[in-house]
């Protein structure tokens, strides 16, 4: 439903989904950076909440760039695709094709990485040392120059692009396919008493369940896969050196001086807690997508329907 939405509203729901996931999520995001970084957990909660700000102004234009932007550029290469055929790829009541969601969902995704990369590097540095979002801004630029914002964009950028595929593509595909198989068994209705409202509320319910299962696997396969590029990348923006004679690593000298100190299953090391997180994002983020795409998109075919009934 919401994959039919037109790209304002798409990032308005996604503005709202970025508000939510952060809100549920951040402490997960504080234990995976501490592990990934060999830290001491914090013993006060309140630190554990630290860095909230900074997520929610990472989160919720992160969703929007990744809702609306994959949406707009479905419309793209749906119109470049389709372009001298008879169809309208561009219209909001045709869903777009499987492989063009995901290459609208990758590219929106490291897009979305590139806008949020500066405050992923503040974020990251106020959890490590404390002190307001304005305050480590105004050291960063101080001590490292402009250019501090850039640390480990890239690696921002590969890892949201995985992530936005995660959520967009492989859990919506992977709840289509579990529904299909569940509405294979209880038969579409037929037969069933009362008009088959039973077998519609087992379907209902087995939905419901279906998109939790197929969120939680697509966000844990991708929390998985990822993981050694957002450990590199998190030890890349936690040490910056000090700005003027010890440098700071690059990716590659990053990644060996961790496998050669630990060995190479410290790439993976806080995965447990990242896959929590991307699992239960993925889940949020899918789930107020859908929910709230099927409301917008009711409220917009009420509004027609009014003012077909009412022509001016």
């Amino acid at each position: 439903m919401a994959a039919t939405l037109d790209p304002g509203t798409q990032a308005g729901i996604g503005a709202f989904a970025g508000l939510v996931e952060v809100s549920v999520n951040q402490p997960l995001h504080t234990l995976k950076n501490f592990t990934q970084d060999g830290r001491v957990l914090p013993m006060n909660p309140a630190v554990w909440y630290r860095g909230w700000s900074a997520g929610v102004l990472i989160g919720v234009p992160m969703a929007v760039v990744q809702f609306g932007g994959s949406r707009s550029l479905e419309r793209a290469f749906g119109s470049a695709s389709f372009g001298s055929s008879g169809g309208d790829a561009t219209r909001d009541d045709v869903p777009a094709r499987w492989s063009t969601r995901i290459a609208s969902a990758a590219l929106a995704g490291a897009v979305s990485g590139a806008v949020i990369n500066p405050l992923d590097v503040c974020m990251t540095q106020q959890q490590k040392f404390g002190g307001s979002l304005r305050a480590v801004a105004t050291r960063l630029a101080r001590t490292h120059g402009a250019s501090v914002a850039t640390r480990a964009a890239w690696a921002t950028m590969a890892r949201e692009g995985f992530y936005a595929c995660g959520y967009l593509c492989a859990a919506p595909w992977l709840r289509d396919r579990l529904d299909g198989h569940a509405v294979q068994h209880v038969g579409g209705g037929h037969g069933a008493p009362n008009g088959g409202n039973g077998a519609a509320s087992i379907g209902g319910n087995r939905s419901s369940w279906n998109g939790f299962v197929a969120a939680a696997s697509a966000g844990a396969a991708a929390g998985v896969l990822t993981q050694p590029v957002d450990t590199v990348k998190t030890l890349m923006q936690s040490n910056l050196g000090d700005g003027r004679n010890v440098r700071a690593a690059g990716y590659l000298e990053t990644a060996m001086a961790l496998v050669k100190r630990d060995g190479a299953s410290a790439l993976w090391r806080g995965t447990a807690p990242r896959a929590l997180r991307i699992a239960s994002a993925t889940f949020v983020l899918a789930t107020v997508n859908e929910r709230a795409g099927e409301y917008a998109a009711g409220a917009s075919w009420a509004v027609d329907g009014v003012a077909e009934a009412n022509p001016s």
